[in-house]
Parts: C-alpha cells; sequence; structure tokens
C-alpha cells in the first residue's frame, strides 16, 4: 500500500474541507451522522384508500366578470366594493369609479421584505379597513388590461373571499 505523507499539514486539511464540501454540495452527510429513519408503526404501513379530492365546478363568466352596466347598477350597492389596482402611480387619484378604494399591488399584495404574498393578518387589516367582508361582491379593476387587478382577484380568492370579480374591459 502506498502511504501518502502530507509535509506541513496544509495538504491534510485542504483534503478535509474538500471532502466536506463535497458532501456539502451532495446534501448527504457522511453514514455516521446520518439519524435513521423511524419506522411507520405496523398499522400505518398499510396504505390506506385514497379519497378523490372533490372537483370544484369552474365559475362561468357572468361569475367571474361583470359589465359596465352592471356595475352602474350596483355602485349603490352596500355590498359591491370596487377596487382600483393600478401599476401606474396617480392614476387613482387624478380619477377613479366613484366609491372605488385604491390597493397598491406593490406594497398592499405583496410583502416588501420577502416578495411573496401578502401576510393574512395584513391582508384581513387591508380588506377591513375597505369595507369588506365574507358576503362582500368585490369587484377589481386596474390599468395595463386588468393584469394587476386579477393579481388582487387570485389574492382575495386565496385568502377566502367567495365573490371575487373583474370588471370587463378593464380601467
Amino acid at each position: 500500500m502506498k502511504q501518502v505523507r502530507f509535509g506541513s499539514g496544509v495538504a491534510l486539511v485542504s483534503a478535509v474541507l474538500v471532502s466536506v464540501l463535497t458532501l456539502a454540495a451532495c446534501g448527504t452527510a457522511p453514514a455516521a451522522q446520518q439519524a435513521p429513519a423511524p419506522a411507520a408503526p405496523a398499522a400505518q404501513q398499510q396504505a390506506a384508500p385514497q379519497q378523490a379530492a372533490a372537483v370544484k365546478t369552474p365559475r362561468s363568466f357572468d361569475e367571474v366578470v361583470v359589465s359596465t352596466d352592471w356595475l352602474a347598477q350596483n355602485l349603490q350597492n352596500p355590498q359591491v366594493r370596487i377596487v382600483e389596482v393600478s401599476v401606474v402611480p396617480g392614476l387613482y387619484e387624478r380619477g377613479h369609479i366613484p366609491g372605488a378604494v385604491n390597493f397598491v399591488w406593490t406594497t398592499d399584495f405583496v410583502d416588501t421584505l420577502t416578495r411573496n404574498i401578502v401576510a393574512p393578518d395584513r391582508f384581513q387589516e387591508l380588506a377591513r379597513n375597505a369595507g369588506i367582508n365574507s358576503d362582500t361582491t368585490i369587484v377589481l379593476y386596474g390599468d395595463n388590461s386588468n393584469w394587476f387587478a386579477a393579481w388582487g382577484a387570485w389574492v382575495f380568492r386565496q385568502y377566502g373571499a367567495q365573490d371575487v370579480r373583474l370588471l370587463d374591459g378593464s380601467r
């Protein structure tokens, strides 16, 4: 067997470091450091029957998109809340649909630190401040062909809003 000599110890440290980094990059630890996976109890080892998830019926176009005529007829309806979500700053301030509230997509629908969907408690606060509750019909509109209004509708649906719609034709 050939003997390897490490003169000053630097080569040994380098070899160990390369081994550790290689293992870390592979996502595995040496066998001595890996904990054995716990065995499932015998009762759980048999496969439980799988039930298919309930298939949701897709909503119809009229349940998702409202016309400007529908919106005009419902402007005074206390169960309808209109939300503008525009990308261009100042659009809402220069003019908006009567009774509409403004949600800023970059700060109201998105957590500015994590760049993820807004936290549930923050979203609930925004919705409550906008006069939105569980039985409100929410109609969103905005610029850019309702692109960010659609994002807002998705966020509302993620947090359980049942009646969320987009204004046909956008801003």
